[in-house]
């Protein structure tokens, strides 16, 4: 309360501030009590409880990722990179000095035999760390919005079943293979787009509509893209794309220094491999994470 109240006077007056974070997700009754201390009233009191509800927001932070229907990622949403930790055995890095991510990153608790190295890399957000993950953070790692623990499980299993309920999306357009420059034209809504593999070498993919355009692309088999693009255009943003791999396969990999991607790539049981090149997105996986080489990963704003 600020100023304390004072014990007498009238009218008196006091303001109660109070800012939450993700961990006090639930409901809160807080009850202001005034007691009349004299005359004919004395030791009558008056209660106003005031219900508050925190809800988990939209994940860590201000990334932008598609709903579609029922489909969200709802406490996984808003993190630049989340690394889920739910596959065992897998070794997870965001390293070398000139590898770079704006925004928040999450590593959620670690299955077993599994674990995240963080090393020479600036994060220009915070991080926040599960309980249960398993972390080596060294020196030379940057982080300018501090560390932050907190429970993940729920942002995890949420990004889990928003993976499963996106691939029963019923499909607009169906592609067997994408492996020359391609231009997908959205409808001006919800574009669900099923894809056997996307293999790009020195192409571009070009994904065309309006703001109100939705993209989502299921991707069953494999995904790479070496020196290549995806543009948006017509006013198509980022935080309308999302890419998702809903089951095991190849590594997702984006690679070499020209290549740059835009979405949210979701990845909950494949490794997913991003090599000097540029993400304007975030990425959500549960493999093997490596992020390195001077890679860039720039969250959208939502």
């Amino acid at each position: 309360m600020t100023p304390l109240l004072p014990t007498s006077g009238n009218p008196v007056s006091s303001t109660f501030s109070w800012t939450p974070t993700a961990a006090d997700a639930g409901t809160y009754v807080i009850t202001f009590t005034a007691t009349d201390n004299s005359g004919a009233q004395a030791g009558l009191q008056t209660l106003c409880p005031i219900s508050l509800a925190v809800s988990g927001g939209t994940g860590g932070g201000s990334c932008a990722a598609p709903a579609a229907g029922s489909c969200s990622l709802g406490q996984a949403n808003g993190y630049a990179a989340f690394i889920m930790g739910n596959v065992a055995g897998t070794k997870s890095a965001i390293s070398e000095g000139s590898t770079k991510i704006t925004g928040n990153v999450a590593i959620g608790p670690s299955a077993s035999g599994s674990s995240t190295d963080l090393l020479k890399a600036t994060i220009e957000g915070k991080l926040l760390l599960d309980p249960a993950a398993v972390v080596n953070i060294h020196p030379d790692l940057t982080v300018t919005g501090g560390i932050v623990t907190q429970s993940l499980t729920t942002a995890r299993n949420n990004a889990l079943a928003a993976s499963a309920c996106y691939a029963a999306l019923a499909p607009t357009r169906t592609i067997s293979s994408i492996t020359s420059s391609t231009t997908i034209t959205g409808n001006g809504g919800l574009n669900v787009i099923n894809v056997g593999s996307i293999v790009l070498v020195k192409k571009v993919l070009t994904l065309k509509g309006g703001p109100n355009d939705i993209f989502i692309i299921n991707v069953s088999g494999d995904f790479s893209m070496g020196s290549s693009q995806v543009v948006l255009a017509g006013g198509v943003t980022a935080g309308h794309v999302l890419w998702n791999f809903p089951g095991t396969g190849t590594s997702v990999k984006v690679y070499k220094g020209v290549t740059s991607a835009s979405g949210t790539f979701l990845v909950p049981y494949r490794d997913y491999v991003q090599d000097v090149a540029t993400l304007y997105g975030s990425v959500l996986s549960g493999g093997n994470v490596r992020i390195h080489s001077g890679a860039k990963v720039t969250c959208p704003a939502s």
